[in-house]
Parts: C-alpha cells; sequence; structure tokens
C-alpha cells in the first residue's frame, strides 16, 4: 500500500510540475527566439553598414581618429588660458541696450559709456598677459579637445568635463571692444579672428554637447563683434579680407553628418553595456523589477542596437540632402518621433526608447543651429565685402551680384532657402539678410523682432568713428 501510496503521490507532482516545466521550457525556447531574431537583425544591420559606410564602428572611429600636433593644437592654448577671471556682473548690468544682443536689433549701436568703457580697460590692463596668449589664437586655425578616447565608452563619457569656454571668448570680446573705441581697428580684426578659432578648438567630429555649443557660441560671437565694429568704424586692409575668406570657409564645413556618424557608434557601443546604461539613464533604480530588467530586457538587447542603427543611418542619409533641405528633415524627424515614447515596440523603461528620445532632442538642435551658423556667417562675409566696395566706389552696391568677382567668388547661397542671400538698401544704410522661413524684414522703425534676420551695414556718417 505505501509503495502503491508513493507511486500516486509522485504521478501527482509530475502532472503538476509538468505546466511549470511545460512553461519554463517556452520561455526559454521563446527567448531563444528572440535572442536569434534580434541577432539576425543586428547582423543584417552592421553587415550594410561594414559595406556602405566603412569605419563607421567604434573602434575603427578610434583607430582613425585626427590627432593634432601639440605645437599647432589651438586645444592647448585655450587649456592655457584658464583660469582666468570672468568680466562682473555688475559691468555686464552697465551695458547699454545697444551693446546687447545686437544681432537682433537694428537700432545703431553706440560707443561703450564712460564708466563700461572705464571697466574694460582696467579689465583688459590687468589680463594682458593672458590676453597676448588669447591673441596669439590667430595662428592656431585647428583644434581638438583632449578628450581620452577609450575602448570603455561609458568611462569615456563619464569622465569628460565641459571644458571652460567663455573666460577666453569674453577676454578677446571686450579687447575688441576696447580696440575699437580707441581706434585701434586692426587690433580688433585681429581679436575676432583669434575668437573665430578659438571657436574651432572645440572640433565638430568630437561630438559631445559642450564641444558643440562651445564652438556654435564662439561662431555667432564672431559674428556680433564684426557687426557692432562695422557698426561703429571704417576697418580695412588686409585682415579684415582675411576674416572674409575665413568666415566663407567656416559657412561651409559639414557639421552634421560627421558629428551623427560621431554619436551613432557612440551610442551603438554604449548600448552593449545596457545593465551599466540604463543605471546611468535612471532606467532601474535598485528595486526588484530593476534588478530583473536586464534579464528580461537581455534577450531584446540586440534587437534595439539594430534599431538604433537603422534609425540613426536613416537619419545621416537623409542629412546628406542639399543644406536647405536639412529644416524639412529636422521638422519631419521632430515629428514623427514627438511622441516617441508612445511606441509599441519602444516602451517607456527600453533602452532604445530613451536613448533615440535623447538622440533626436539633440538632432533637432544641432541641424537648426548648424543653419543659423552659416547663414550668420556668410551675411557677416557678405557684409564685409559690401564694405569694401563701398570704401573703394563710396557708394553701396545695388545688389549683390556687384560684388562678384572682385570682392566674392559667388554670392553665398542661403541655407534655409534654395537661393542667395538676400539685400536691401534703405536711407541709412543696407541689409544682407537671409530667410529663416518668417515673414519678411522688419522695418527699421519697428521695435519688434525681425522675421528676417542678418546684418544690417550703416551709411559712414551715422557711425561712431
Amino acid at each position: 500500500m505505501k509503495s502503491l501510496f508513493r507511486k500516486r503521490i509522485f504521478r501527482l507532482g509530475l502532472l503538476l510540475t509538468l505546466p511549470f516545466l511545460l512553461f519554463f521550457a517556452f520561455l526559454i525556447g521563446y527567448r531563444w527566439h528572440i535572442s536569434e531574431q534580434s541577432n539576425a537583425a543586428l547582423r543584417e544591420i552592421t553587415q550594410k553598414l561594414d559595406q556602405t559606410d566603412p569605419g563607421w564602428r567604434w573602434e575603427e572611429i578610434l583607430t582613425n581618429q585626427k590627432t593634432l600636433p601639440a605645437d599647432t593644437n589651438s586645444y592647448f592654448v585655450v587649456q592655457r588660458l584658464l583660469p582666468q577671471p570672468r568680466p562682473s556682473p555688475m559691468a555686464l548690468l552697465r551695458m547699454n541696450t545697444s551693446n546687447l544682443p545686437i544681432e537682433r536689433s537694428w537700432a545703431l549701436p553706440g560707443l561703450m559709456p564712460p564708466e563700461q568703457a572705464d571697466w574694460a580697460g582696467e579689465f583688459v590692463e590687468k589680463n594682458s598677459e593672458k590676453l597676448l596668449l588669447a591673441r596669439s589664437l590667430v595662428n592656431y586655425p585647428e583644434g581638438r579637445p583632449l578628450i581620452a578616447y577609450t575602448h570603455a565608452i561609458l568611462d569615456t563619457i563619464s569622465s569628460t568635463e565641459r571644458v571652460p569656454f567663455l573666460q577666453g571668448a569674453e577676454l578677446l570680446r571686450w579687447d575688441a571692444r576696447v580696440a575699437c573705441q580707441m581706434g585701434n581697428l586692426n587690433q580688433a580684426i585681429e581679436d575676432i579672428r583669434a575668437l573665430r578659432n578659438l571657436a574651432r578648438a572645440f572640433n565638430h567630429a568630437d561630438g559631445f554637447g559642450s564641444c558643440l555649443s562651445n564652438r556654435r557660441m564662439g561662431l555667432s560671437w564672431v559674428v556680433y563683434s564684426l557687426e557692432e565694429l562695422l557698426a561703429n568704424s571704417e576697418p580695412n586692409g588686409k585682415s579684415l579680407v582675411l576674416l572674409e575668406e575665413e568666415l566663407l570657409e567656416e559657412s561651409l564645413e559639414n557639421q552634421i553628418v560627421p558629428n551623427l556618424k560621431f554619436q551613432r557608434a557612440l551610442c551603438f557601443e554604449a548600448m552593449k553595456d545596457f545593465e551599466r546604461i540604463m543605471l546611468i539613464l535612471g532606467i532601474t533604480n535598485g528595486d526588484l523589477k530593476s534588478r530583473l530588467l536586464p534579464y528580461k530586457y537581455g534577450a531584446y538587447a540586440e534587437r534595439d542596437q539594430a534599431a538604433y542603427l537603422q534609425e540613426m543611418t536613416a537619419l545621416i542619409e537623409k542629412c546628406k540632402n542639399p543644406e536647405y533641405e536639412l529644416l524639412d528633415v529636422q521638422k519631419s524627424y521632430k515629428l514623427s518621433h514627438a511622441d516617441i515614447k508612445q511606441w509599441p515596440e519602444c516602451e517607456t523603461d527600453t533602452l532604445l526608447c530613451n536613448l533615440l528620445f535623447y538622440q533626436f532632442e539633440t538632432m533637432n538642435l544641432l541641424i537648426v543651429g548648424d543653419l543659423l551658423n552659416k547663414a550668420e556667417l556668410r551675411c557677416a562675409a557678405t557684409a564685409i565685402a559690401a564694405e569694401r566696395f563701398r570704401q573703394d566706389h563710396n557708394r553701396w552696391p545695388e545688389k549683390l551680384d556687384q560684388l562678384v568677382p572682385q570682392y566674392l567668388k559667388s554670392v553665398p547661397r542661403d541655407p534655409f532657402v534654395d537661393e542667395p542671400l538676400k539685400f536691401r538698401q534703405v536711407k541709412d544704410g543696407v541689409f544682407i539678410y537671409y530667410n529663416d522661413r518668417g515673414a519678411f524684414l522688419r522695418p527699421p522703425e519697428s521695435n519688434g523682432k525681425p522675421a528676417d534676420l542678418g546684418i544690417k551695414l550703416w551709411n559712414p556718417e551715422l557711425r561712431r568713428h
């Protein structure tokens, strides 16, 4: 009887255990199936990229990254500039409105008021040694930040610090203002050229947001400083011609595609260590669900990596379109990815969802910022050409075509539309502007923000010589 009872208990145990065994067998088989599908998807996209875009992987970027000798790398000069005192807040508050963002106002900029000029002179004199070093940047047109790239990409990212940039830029901007006020126009031009090279110390290929924002801000300040110089004086000479050539050269560089390729390689490499990056992104917080997430996610990891590569590669290909089509690319991606966290295959707690959401937010800023920089730089270079024409002919050109070929090889193109830059003459000067898809250039007497932005050149009798 005992033997029969034990057999019944054993059979009952088997019957009760069998569903669990079948469930776990199904789970293992299902995860194996998902893993195989994920691996196949990743293998397909990586093989395609190996053929169409050789050198796209992080390891290859490490091997092929551009290096600059210390004696030609402007970044080493930037490092020697730091630390240096920032302008005092009170001095900045004393700036009158004409010395604030003049790129957004058609009001004639005035010279610095006496109290601000006194402070600026003291600030420049106090930092004379660093100023000489900053001025030397005019001889360093190339730069590259010293970021210790390693195969452990997450360690590289976490060790990257935002390099203090504003100190050197503000020193050059204030020196240019003081030089203009004192009538030393060649020095002011050299300061602006040095400021451009300071921005170039943050090379686009490095891809980090801090480098991009520093570069973009520096190039904008170059344009603002030049506009202020042209509003207060009549500069000329070889340095001005060199500045025009440098601004045009800068405006033709492709910032978007190289940066997106860098971001693609960086994020793809980071996704391989998904447990750590989930912790960094705050997807996991230490509770039981979070602890189980890496196990649950493991089978889908390669699928997400493949999806990320497909999305980024498609974006990179679209960004190879003519520059005047890029704003449409940005708008279409912004619209289609606005609700990215609502995608069925992109749950809120997945790595793919978080990375794509971050990536496309960055992409929006990258495309718009790059187009604005190009438009501003081309307007600035064309303004120099128009000023040179006026000085030689004692009048403004009637249209920009008159600047070709003596002052420009060709009229620069508007990066927002497939047209040359626009030109308009008014009573007190001329406008050189671009169409940022606003309405129209606001009239000079208006105090509102202009719909189309650019540079205004004033008649010489109105300038503060």
